[in-house]
């Protein structure tokens, strides 16, 4: 069966997507072959015989998880291993009656029978029956295979990864509102999520519902639940663009004592959004006539620009005593110029064009060119100006059209700024 593996759960170890292509493997391929490949890999190399241990132990724990367990678990077909530990597996799968996504969490084949985990299993459902804001999911203790089954109704955050555009400010935070509505009903009754992946946080337009997994190792924590759960928002905002980000990042390492807490700290910040977004809006009401005039001066100079085609010509602005001509030609309103070796040039680059507009940089080297002509060869140039049938006429005519030209593209820019405030 095909494995992936998710953000949480045991973590790959380092380097183990390269040891496996250096193998002649690869990630996708079933953990049995991954194991074999990794064996024979220290077979071929014995002096890196312990070095290999850890990513071979832990590809034989991966395989050992689904030995004995079949492959659809009470309609649910399984396609892929989510976490994993000593006593369970859970494996993300799809349910055949309905088409939708699940989970199920199975025993192990050695604790199967066992009373006193069957037990703690069935206090842990227990415990958390009627909290808003997890899976649903139901305990079967009899029958070949014990297991817990989930319902997973929503978008997983790790299918969201890696994100591109930041979500809507709006959604965020209801995701993580509810998140931590969740998490606050959870610590009324005792209970923590203890490992919370991007693949545990379902998403919808309306809120965030986690999948708790109930694992029974770790330390059960508060602090930690806030933490991860806003370590995996913060996945959704890369370049911190939101304003809630900046609420997040510290949750990050240094959270909130408790999820009453951190809500109590969210509703804070939100009001002070609320406060500064109005106080903005008022200024921005006051400046929109001089927004107005912005806009008018803004369509004024860009008529200018083009009411003012470049003149056509040719001509040698410089020549360096390395034999390096600067030219500049101009046909049919479009400017092309940069350096060459001699006349006729061939792939002068487009200084401006209606299109595309003026390239500021490259207009600058040719100005500049231009104005330290004097300090060049000054026969070379004469010569290949007659040449090239150009003259120092249509070049001081080619540069004041540039210097103009940058003249005004320098006020749309500015306007344009003052158009965005």
């Amino acid at each position: 069966m095909k494995v992936l593996y998710d953000s949480f759960g045991d973590p790959i170890p380092r380097g183990l997507p390269d040891l496996l292509s250096e193998a002649g493997c690869t990630m996708d391929r079933p953990p049995s072959e991954q194991r074999a490949a990794v064996e024979a890999l220290a077979d071929g190399h014995p002096e890196r015989l312990q070095a290999l241990d850890p990513p071979l132990l832990w590809l034989r724990a991966v395989e050992r998880a689904e030995e004995g367990l079949p492959r659809v678990v009470e309609g649910l077909r399984r396609d892929r291993l989510m976490a994993h530990d000593a006593w369970t597996s859970t494996w993300h799968g799809w349910w055949e009656d309905s088409g939708e996504q699940g989970a199920v969490r199975c025993l192990r084949p050695e604790w199967q029978r066992d009373p006193i985990l069957l037990r703690r299993i069935e206090r842990g459902i227990r415990a958390a029956t009627g909290l808003r804001g997890l899976a649903p999911m139901r305990f079967q203790a009899h029958g070949g295979c014990p297991h817990v089954a989930y319902r997973l109704a929503g978008v997983p955050l790790a299918s969201l990864l890696p994100a591109e555009d930041p979500p809507d400010l709006q959604l965020l935070i209801r995701w993580l509102g509810t998140g931590l509505e969740t998490l606050q009903a959870m610590q009324r009754r005792g209970l923590a999520m203890r490992t919370l992946g991007s693949q545990q946080i379902l998403l919808s337009d309306q809120r965030a519902t986690l999948v708790w997994l109930d694992p029974l190792a770790g330390e059960a924590c508060p602090r930690a639940d806030i933490s991860q759960l806003a370590a995996c928002l913060l996945m959704l905002d890369p370049g911190a663009l939101h304003p809630l980000t900046q609420l997040m990042e510290p949750w990050a390492t240094e959270p909130p004592a408790s999820a009453e807490e951190a809500s109590s700290l969210l509703r804070r910040a939100l009001a002070d959004h609320l406060a500064a977004s109005r106080h903005r809006l008022a200024m921005r009401g006051r400046s929109a006539d001089r927004g107005a005039r912005a806009a008018r001066l803004y369509t004024a100079a860009r008529a200018l620009q083009e009411a003012l085609p470049p003149p056509d010509g040719r001509c040698v602005l410089r020549a360096g005593y390395d034999r390096v001509l600067y030219l500049v030609q101009s046909e049919g309103g479009i400017v092309r110029g940069g350096a060459a070796a001699g006349v006729p040039p061939h792939g002068l680059l487009p200084l401006y064009s209606p299109r595309r507009g003026l390239d500021a940089p490259a207009a600058r080297a040719m100005l500049r060119a231009w104005a330290l002509r004097e300090d060049g060869d000054a026969e070379l140039r004469a010569a290949t100006q007659e040449r090239w049938g150009g003259s120092d006429e249509l070049g001081a005519s080619l540069t004041r059209w540039l210097t103009i030209a940058s003249q005004l593209r320098r006020a749309q820019l500015t306007l344009s700024y003052r158009l965005r405030r």
